[in-house]
């Protein structure tokens, strides 16, 4: 069974990464349901690709519904630990997912953005604008 430290360890070698909308290549492209998808099926947690045909604002349904097809939503955020994913709304129009990767001192998280996939405490601003958080199906603790 993958733990959580296989996830981070995963997404943790796709830092540098360049952020480019559906892009799904190490080191060349990458976007955030792109690394979601990659690392979850590097640990072997999954084995799909989340399709990467999708609008870049679209509300945040279509990433919504990768989501609830392939993770298991928590039912509070008092229950995230790390290698747990987030998804970020901010309305109208834009929904971003980002991967727990430490609690303490404060959370910190990895995410493709642009320039590139970077990991970086969670800024306090943004905790506003989570919608729900996810945890990988059949994901162990570390």
């Amino acid at each position: 069974m993958p733990t959580s430290a296989d996830i981070i360890e995963s997404a943790r070698s796709y830092l540098g990464t360049p952020y480019r909308h559906q892009g799904r290549v190490k080191h060349l492209a990458i976007d955030c349901v792109g690394l979601l998808a990659a690392v979850a099926r590097e640990s072997g947690a999954l084995e799909v690709d989340f399709e990467s045909d999708y609008r870049r604002r679209e509300g945040g349904a279509r990433m919504l519904q990768i989501l609830h097809d392939h993770l298991d939503r928590l039912p509070d955020l008092a229950d995230v630990q790390a290698g747990d994913v987030l998804l970020l709304h901010r309305p109208p129009d834009y929904a971003h997912v980002c991967l727990v990767t430490a609690l303490e001192p404060a959370w910190q998280v990895i995410e493709a953005i642009e320039p590139a996939v970077s990991e970086h405490f969670f800024d306090e601003a943004w905790r506003e604008f989570i919608h729900s958080a996810w945890r990988i199906r059949g994901l162990t603790e570390a």
